[in-house]
């Protein structure tokens, strides 16, 4: 358990030197989203993804404001050989996912390599 000093030794380093939080988990269990059939696993899984993390910046956003700390959200970068493996992927277009994965794949091309 955090002491009342932790608190608000942090608070401080968070309002006097710029700080912000950056790590915000999110961890999904998608054993249940198994099946025979690969066009309802993608279908379970996306609708997961979706039902779970649709909303995720928005709450950040909430938080941040609550507690008057900057909340950024962010992702690692994906590695370029991933992310042209997937783009190849039947469901790649069939479920929309460069829509739906919005800016996490506009990374620039270089950093994603180097992710490789």
């Amino acid at each position: 358990m955090l002491t009342q000093r932790e608190i608000i030794s942090t608070l401080e380093m968070l309002r006097n030197e710029n700080l912000d939080v950056r790590t915000v988990t999110l961890g999904l269990n998608l054993l249940d989203c198994a099946g025979s059939d690969l066009s309802h696993v993608r279908r379970r899984i996306a609708e997961r993804v979706m039902r779970l993390a649709g909303q995720l910046v928005p709450v950040c956003d909430r938080v941040g404001q609550k507690y008057g700390i900057p909340v950024v959200v962010g992702t690692h970068p994906i590695p370029l050989k991933y992310f042209e493996a997937h783009q190849k992927l039947p469901y790649w277009k069939d479920m929309n996912m460069a829509e739906i994965a919005g800016d996490l794949m506009k990374e620039d091309r270089a950093v994603m390599e180097a992710y490789n």
